[in-house]
């Protein structure tokens, strides 16, 4: 019998077969090109020449229609989440509930008749923590996602920006993403989830990311995840705390004042 772990090395191991054969866009090549020399293994995941697909074809793509009625939205909406296709394959439920699909024009519909102008892009818990427990894939699924939000961001930058995802509890993964997608791909802020796989961002492991984010403006986004339990299926199905875990994380961030900065403006839902 195999474990998780086990599965995804054999996974792992296909999709790196596969590789040069996906790798064949400008736009491709550049992003597996700029991982390896973060020391990040995109083929540590199942899924990333599916994820490189759908980047490259969003690049590819020219820009949608957009409703005539955006024109004069006002709203700004800083929690939207998308869900790219190989994700909701991955995370069929969030917190017991279907996943939901996400595709671009239905948001553009929805922005219009809310009368918003602009949306904050994020990920939904689980976020990076695809495979408790691995540094390698969760630093992967991070890049896949910052790169896909960056992509739509890009194709649309007035009606869009985005929270960059971070591959938490791994503090060094962590600031060479934070580091890459705030500098490189223009993130407007920081997205963190109240815990990750169970450290709360009180935590002074957690340090070193937040003296990081001390020397950078833009937004920190907090959003509340339910406790991890470590098997990919348990994190995917199990309810959420929502009131709790951000009351926990508010406590311990008061009580590591040195996390905290004026120059930030945090967003806790």
């Amino acid at each position: 019998m195999y474990d998780n772990l086990d599965m995804l090395r054999i996974y792992s191991l296909l999709a790196a077969s596969l590789a040069p054969v996906s790798a064949t866009s400008n736009c491709t090549s550049s992003i597996i090109a700029r991982a390896k020399a973060d020391g990040i293994n995109l083929w540590a995941v199942p899924f990333a020449a599916d994820s490189l697909a759908s980047i490259d074809a969003i690049d590819a793509q020219g820009a949608p229609d957009e409703p005539a009625t955006l024109k004069n939205a006002s709203k700004v909406d800083v929690h939207a989440h998308v869900v790219p296709s190989w994700y909701h394959a991955m995370v069929p439920f969030t917190g017991q509930t279907p996943t939901p699909n996400w595709v671009l024009p239905y948001h553009l519909a929805f922005m219009a008749s809310n009368i918003i102008g602009h949306s904050v892009l994020s990920i939904s818990s689980p976020g990076s923590v695809l495979f408790p427990g691995s540094e390698e894939t969760s630093a992967a699924v991070a890049r896949l996602f910052n790169e896909h939000l960056a992509a739509i961001a890009r194709k649309l930058p007035h009606l869009f920006s985005f929270y960059a995802v971070t591959p938490l509890p791994y503090t060094r993964a962590a600031i060479t993403e934070t580091r890459y997608a705030l500098d490189h791909l223009g993130a407007a802020g920081v997205g963190l989830l109240s815990n990750h796989e169970g450290y709360y961002l009180g935590n002074r492991t957690f340090t070193p990311l937040f003296a990081k984010l001390n020397t950078s403006d833009g937004a920190i986004f907090v959003r509340p995840s339910g406790p991890c339990l470590h098997s990919p299926t348990a994190a995917f199905s199990m309810p959420t705390q929502v009131s709790p875990s951000c009351g926990r994380d508010l406590h311990s961030l008061t009580h590591s004042t040195s996390r905290l900065s004026r120059r930030h403006h945090w967003v806790f839902l």
